[in-house]
């Protein structure tokens, strides 16, 4: 090849990138360089509706200028591929049917409540929304004392229209009983079955890129489907989006990816429930997502010197045998894992510092029953999403109980969901210079050192964490207040270790 057509070809290869990078960034779909000719060939009914003579054009246009919601919903048409049937992944309706809906329908029955809300993200044209509409609908003995409401959305504004539409095709309908079909669908003059209005009233749909930076996901759900969505994000997406999932789902609420999804939902604020091969996901219930596991062994309290004052646990309910408190030695890294203590060199996250207070100048803290409430308080706000409330309530039990290394990890968790990182993880290693076995502050700090692309450091907390939890001996044992067993956080910080 020829310099000057060399030169051309590493110029276009440059601005490809560039639009690969933002259609990344605002869709949060990665294409590899051996997908790049899929992606071109999408591109092009996408590049006529935009204007452009040609892709190339389109291209360059993608990576040189900013991207409005009218383009966002151009290229979520054309880049996204929805392919979907009703009913379909019959085993996990079939858990919807047998465990997961009587147990929420129970629940509200239970505390006089009449309303249930599902979300399913990224419902393409809308058989799965209709689905879950059918099923719900079979299950309620008397409906019309019920408000269901089942959200479908998508980033494709043309599966939206097909799904408000309501009207499908045999090949939607493969391996559907008859009788369902008949009970709630009615025949249409092209040929197609059309669903049913009792059906259709329970339903609506909307328009939402997951992946956006500034999107606001809707809230107050029992439950949320995504479904073979998840796999066409990046990781940090992932993250991004789980991590918003969590704020839209109601305590103890579930989470539902595809079968072959569920280890991209490796976050610590969900916890998976296992059904035979079948795994679902459910929302713990603290906004620390995994709470302290303590250090106290009698061996560990005859050799130990007397401890600093810390804050006692909070438990949701009363001790069971199934959730009783773990306890596990305490881990004392050695001098090159005492990160917080001193500066390196390679990346301004090295220069975080920690200024607690000595324990020579301990402040009184604020008084346990008072704090409990404070907590409890904070919790409730960020459960629903009220991150700033959540805030500016932990920093008043900050500010009287700096030597508590539980609010210290509580605070920083809620300025890691506000999007405070580097706040955030002064905090988590002010929580470990005051406690170094404390393993949720590894754990967390694990999680974002990871995200970073900081790998070494990752590591490090996430052995330190792995090595508390396997000294621990029963594995049974579930974390206290957090609804998670010793050895599903065991699993989980395995899975971390592993992609690093």
């Amino acid at each position: 090849m020829k310099e000057k057509d060399l030169l051309q070809q590493t110029d276009r290869n440059i601005i490809l990138e560039a639009a690969l990078l933002r259609i990344e960034q605002v869709l949060g779909l990665r294409y590899k360089q051996h997908q790049w000719s899929d992606l071109l060939r999408l591109l092009k009914p996408a590049a006529s509706e935009l204007g452009f003579k040609d892709v190339p054009s389109c291209v360059a246009w993608i990576a040189r200028d900013e991207l409005d919601d009218d383009a966002v919903r151009v290229l979520g048409k054309h880049l996204t591929i929805g392919e979907s049937y009703f009913f379909r992944e019959i085993i996990v309706f079939s858990l919807l049917k047998e465990h997961v809906f009587p147990e929420i329908i129970a629940q509200k029955e239970k505390s006089g409540a009449r309303s249930i809300r599902i979300w399913s993200a990224g419902c393409s044209t809308g058989e799965e929304v209709y689905s879950v509409a059918i099923l719900l609908d079979s299950l309620l003995q008397d409906r019309s004392d019920w408000m269901i409401s089942v959200l479908g959305t998508d980033i494709n504004p043309a599966a939206i229209e097909r799904a408000r539409e309501g009207r499908y095709r045999e090949w939607s309908f493969r391996d559907i009983p008859a009788g369902i079909i008949q009970s709630n669908f009615e025949g249409a003059d092209d040929g197609k079955l059309e669903v049913a209005e009792r059906i259709r009233e329970m339903t609506d749909f909307q328009f939402l890129n997951l992946a956006g930076s500034h999107t606001l996901y809707p809230g107050g759900f029992d439950l949320i489907l995504c479904r073979n969505v998840l796999m066409y994000f990046t990781r940090p997406k992932i993250q991004h989006i789980v991590q918003g999932f969590r704020r839209s789902v109601i305590d103890r609420g579930w989470l539902i990816p595809s079968l072959t999804e569920t280890t991209l939902i490796n976050n610590p604020g969900f916890e998976g429930v296992r059904f035979g091969e079948a795994t679902l996901f459910r929302k713990q219930g603290r906004i620390s997502h995994i709470l302290s596991l303590r250090k106290t062994t009698q061996e560990e309290k005859d050799d130990a010197d007397p401890p600093a004052p810390s804050a006692p646990s909070i438990p949701t309910q009363a001790p069971t045998a199934s959730s009783s408190a773990f306890t596990a030695p305490s881990y004392r890294p050695q001098e090159a894992d005492t990160l917080p203590l001193r500066k390196s060199t390679g990346t301004a996250l090295a220069e975080l510092t920690v200024d607690v207070l000595p324990q020579t100048a301990r402040v009184p803290g604020v008084e346990p029953h008072k704090r409990d409430m404070l907590l409890r308080e904070a919790q409730g706000y960020a459960d629903h999403g009220d991150l700033s409330a959540a805030h500016n309530i932990v920093q008043e039990v900050v500010e009287t109980d700096k030597m508590n290394p539980q609010v210290r990890f509580i605070f920083a968790t809620i300025l890691r969901e506000m999007g405070e990182t580097s706040l955030a993880m002064q905090e988590f290693h002010r929580a470990l210079y005051l406690d170094h076995g404390f393993i949720p502050a590894h754990f967390a700090l694990g999680s974002l050192y990871r995200h970073l692309g900081e790998t070494q450091r990752a590591r490090r907390h996430f052995r330190n964490a792995l090595q508390l939890l396997e000294a621990c001996r029963d594995k049974d044992a579930t974390v206290e207040s957090a609804e998670i067993s010793v050895r599903r956080m065991i699993e989980i910080v395995k899975t971390m270790l592993r992609e690093l």
